[in-house]
Order: C-alpha cells, then structure tokens, then sequence
C-alpha cells in the first residue's frame, strides 16, 4: 500500500536567469544538480527524491552551481506539489558554489533537513556529466488534523507537514483519514512540529494501520473518515474505545489502537478484513446493495447493523 519509498529530483542550472523548474511527485527521493545542456535527459529515479542543482560549463570545466535553477524528480506517490517550491527557495538562499568546494556543496545538502516533509539527507556527490545530485527521503503523511477551516498533514510518527488544505486530500486510492485532536487543542502547530499524547498517537498508528492493511478497492470504498481515539485506552466489552466515523453516518468500534498491544485483542489485519467485508456488503447481496448504520469489528465474529434494523446482525 502506502509503505514503499519515493523518489524526486530537484535541478538548479548554471548561470542562468530563467525561473526555477517544476517539480514532480514520485516514490523515493534524491536531489542532483545537472547542467543544463543534460537537463532534459534526467529520468525519475525510483527510491528517493532527487534535487538536481545545474552548473554553468566553461571552457570545457565545471565552473560554478547556481543554486536559483532546480528541479525535483521523483516517481509515483503522495507529494504535496507545494514542496517544490519549498526546495527551491531553500536552494535558492544560497550563492553561486564552486563544485570543488565540499564544505560549500554539503551546507546546501543541509539545509535540505530543515524542511518538515524531508526526514533524512543523503550524501551530496558532485559528478559529470550531472552536477550535484543530493538524495533525499520525504516523509508519508499517514493522516490528517483539523485547524479551524484547514487541514494539516501528519506523518506516522507525528511530524506535522507542510502545506495546508481545504479538506482531507486524497491519497492513492482513498483519502487521508482525520485524526481527531483532544478537546481544548486548537492550536496550530507549526511545520515540523512533532505532535504528542495518547489521542494523537493511538490515532495515528490506527491510520498507518489502515495504509498496511486495506487495498486500493477498500481504500476507495471507504471514503473519508474519522479516527477518534479519546476514549481508545478505555475499550472494554461495553466501552467500544476507538471510534471510525465513516461517511453517510456509519460507525465502526474498533477497540484498542494498534500500538498498545493488549493481551486478547483482537488482531488488526482481522479488523481491517472485517471492515473490507462489511463494505462489500454494501455493493454485493445476491445484486442488490444492503445497507448498514454500525459494525463492531472487535471481534472475531463481527456484528453488522442493517440501515434500519432493530437488532445487530451477526455476520
């Protein structure tokens, strides 16, 4: 699903004073710097992003890095397409470089780990006839938090993201599930920032979860959803703990969060198949749809509630 690594490249040409290059999304990441007679021939690369960074050539020699033209390559996968202009104005910060200056060439590779989607920085090498390729791995938002009106992305491991949204963005073939917040955090955090406590954190390993588990068909089935994990620590038999809040008003009890590994839970890839089960039950029944309010997937034997039936149904 969504755990593979992305790729791009950014390219800044030679002395030049044509804008920056756009960037593409993709799986994995790298960062080069090409000159710019060889620009065109660069293809994505597969594992990370790369930013390439152009050099002007004179008199036959590599002569200086302008760090004002780029371009990001990447291959398939989630990428906020506002991420490239990040990169440029952080590349673009930088004067000219003489390629044979290491220190020079590794302040710009650095400069690259500030940013709040990139999570590590790999070596930056200086070759002909590229330029400076700087590889790079961004991080994947697993979901998504409200602020006022907007929406923000989270990575797995709480990073807020960069960039902001009018709804929940679609991901692959589903959507970027919104993780509900504890009530009195309205705050915005800031790109970068590393959200913390139980709520947030239950909520994001059920998202993950979620990427792992479910396929594209699923994915797109399911729709937008809510995760609310306030009550997640508390799950018993009559508290139903985390909360997924489908469209057109279906529930699902869900139970603990993946990441508290409570003794006799049931096992997440079997909630997640149940769930995949329950929503094919809305497009397949002897070629008519059945409808459900609310399914309980706690259990290795899942209760389903018909749209307007009295009593749960037992699958």
């Amino acid at each position: 699903m969504r755990g593979s690594q992305r790729t791009a490249a950014l390219l800044l040409d030679g002395n030049s004073t044509s804008a920056p290059r756009r960037f593409r999304g993709a799986e994995g990441r790298t960062v080069r710097l090409l000159a710019h007679w060889t620009s065109l021939l660069l293809l994505a690369s597969i594992a990370w992003f790369v930013v390439l960074v152009q050099r002007d050539v004179r008199a036959g020699a590599f002569d200086r890095i302008d760090t004002t033209r780029s371009r990001l390559d990447h291959g398939p996968g989630w990428v906020d397409p506002r991420w490239e202009q990040e990169i440029a104005w952080s590349l673009a910060a930088f004067e000219d470089v003489d390629p044979e200056d290491r220190a020079g060439v590794e302040a710009i590779a650095a400069s690259l780990a500030d940013l709040s989607f990139v999570e590590r920085v790999g070596d930056a090498t200086v070759s002909w006839p590229d330029g400076l390729r700087i590889r790079v791995r961004l991080r994947e938002p697993v979901a998504c938090i409200q602020v006022g009106r907007q929406y923000l992305t989270v990575a797995a491991d709480g990073t807020v993201l960069s960039g902001r949204w009018s709804a929940p963005p679609a991901c692959g073939s589903g959507w970027l599930p919104l993780v509900r917040r504890p009530p009195g955090e309205d705050a915005a955090p800031q790109p970068g920032e590393v959200l913390r406590g139980p709520v947030v954190e239950d909520g994001l390993a059920v998202a993950a979860s979620l990427w792992e588990q479910m396929d594209a068909r699923h994915l797109a089935r399911l729709g937008r959803i809510a995760i609310d994990t306030l009550h997640s620590r508390e799950a018993t038999a009559d508290d139903p703990g985390c909360v997924l809040y489908l469209e057109e008003r279906r529930v699902v009890y869900f139970g603990r969060t993946p990441n508290l590994d409570e003794p006799g839970e049931t096992p997440v890839p079997i909630k997640w198949a149940s769930l995949s089960t329950a929503l094919d039950r809305l497009e397949d029944a002897g070629g008519e749809a059945v409808d459900w309010d609310f399914t309980d997937v706690r259990w290795d034997h899942p209760q389903i509630e018909l749209r307007g039936a009295a009593e749960a149904e037992p699958r």
